[in-house]
């Protein structure tokens, strides 16, 4: 799938859509995870098996904080909502102690508790923590709700065993988001979140892995809809908040390591080889070390020579052209993968394009589409040699995050020119 849509609710598990989103591209995350109980406590009505659920792996102290580790990465700052259990507290606590984050307690005190003791308190609260960074909204008028639990029978066709309040998640997305902005939940059940974001004019994105529990989730969000026809956020591309610029040689240092999936670099124009480039990029900054450098006749022998004594792997594509013929050098180690098709990955391409019409790029957006979609998945990075700005506009219609990298002036405002282009087009396509 190359674009994830806002207002769309995935049958997939969390990690794997998760995994799809770009970093930096949500306001907040509003969910209510999987549990985890004190098996050695006399729990009353509480399910028996609590060691999986959906596809998650649960450790001795929750479950797999990857989950979260994900969550972090594509919110512009942490602002996260969590609903839990009480032996959850701790592990939520130590987990956001180092992300310097404040916190909020809050909860849920149910007046229809189910009537079993059992030497023990009832069990009618269930608890809320929001971590937030400096700079998000945290607009609380409580810190505690007390209503009812809704129980539906369980030949209802929109049951779900923990179905939370919606009036209690409206209350929680509007203290902590604006109007617009991007919510995400990762464990959507039966699509509470969702509605919640619709009858206050949020956007929403979120996946479900049990496909019951999906369907419950798409007819209520219809549901939603039709009460709410004001509700204009139709589904749309989901974009990095990035502020992604045209870097220079200067400003490289402020690229974090390991933040790199895949790198362009269009040397055809050059009249030095930028070794070192190569060696700062596969030195710190990639994930692994993963190529495709755009070279000539004459630069190719002393490219592929310098990676293939550092034991790259590598391929040639063939690039065609009016003014004659260039070539891809495709270098990797480490293991990196290869995706596309049959198509895609022929090892030759044809240019038809007229090369007398200035401020074009060596490469084509038809090249330049096929070697994103064989080397990198959505919401990945790439660093491109900025150029006219081709590069950069297949990572924006790919869905692909981008770091562009160019030195001279005129064709770096020309870069700045093409994604205001591309961006303006592509919020009107949505």
């Amino acid at each position: 799938m190359n674009n994830i849509l806002l207002n769309k609710i995935y049958n997939y598990d969390a990690l794997t859509l998760l995994s799809m989103l770009p970093d930096n591209s949500v306001d907040a995350v509003v969910t209510d995870p999987p549990y985890i109980y004190d098996k050695k406590s006399n729990y009353s009505g509480v399910a028996a098996d609590i060691q999986t659920y959906q596809n998650i792996e649960f450790m001795s102290d929750g479950f797999d904080m990857k989950i979260l580790d994900e969550c972090i990465r594509v919110m512009k700052k942490i602002n996260i909502v969590l609903f839990c259990s009480r032996e959850q507290i701790p592990v939520y606590y130590r987990y956001f102690a180092d992300k310097h984050c404040e916190s909020r307690f809050m909860t849920w005190c149910k007046t229809n508790p189910v009537p079993a003791c059992c030497g023990k308190y009832l069990s009618d609260t269930e608890y809320i923590l929001h971590f937030y960074e400096s700079g998000t909204i945290c607009n609380f008028m409580t810190d505690h709700y007390l209503m009812p639990a809704k129980r539906h029978a369980k030949n209802d066709p929109l049951y779900h065993p923990t179905k939370k309040p919606t009036e209690i998640l409206k209350d929680l997305i509007n203290s902590t988001t604006q109007e617009g902005d991007i919510v995400f939940d990762p464990f959507m059940g039966s699509g509470s979140t969702a509605v919640a974001c619709i009858e206050t004019g949020r956007h929403f994105i979120g996946s479900e892995l049990s496909a019951e529990y999906h369907s419950i989730c798409e007819q209520r969000i219809a549901m939603a809809l039709n009460d709410n026809p004001e509700y204009s956020l139709s589904p749309a591309p989901i974009m990095a908040d990035t502020n992604e610029k045209v870097y220079s040689a200067s400003t490289l240092d402020t690229i974090p390591e390991k933040s790199i999936d895949m790198a362009y670099i269009d040397i055809t124009c050059k009249n030095d080889i930028p070794i070192g480039l190569f060696d700062r990029l596969a030195g710190k900054l990639m994930v692994k070390p993963h190529f495709y450098i755009h070279v000539t006749q004459e630069q190719l022998p002393q490219v592929l020579l310098h990676f293939e004594a550092q034991n790259y792997k590598y391929d040639i594509i063939s690039n065609w052209a009016s003014n004659g013929t260039t070539f891809l050098l495709y270098l990797k180690k480490g293991g990196v993968q290869l995706y596309g098709d049959y198509n895609s990955k022929r090892k030759y391409y044809e240019d038809t394009r007229d090369m007398s019409i200035p401020n074009q790029d060596s490469i084509s957006y038809g090249l330049m589409k096929r070697i994103i979609e064989n080397s990198t998945l959505p919401g990945q990075t790439v660093f491109c040699t900025g150029g006219f700005g081709t590069s950069i506009e297949a990572c924006m219609r790919e869905n692909r995050r981008f770091i562009a990298y160019e030195e001279d002036t005129e064709k770096t405002l020309s870069c700045i020119d093409r994604i205001d282009a591309v961006r303006k087009e592509l919020l009107t396509a949505a």
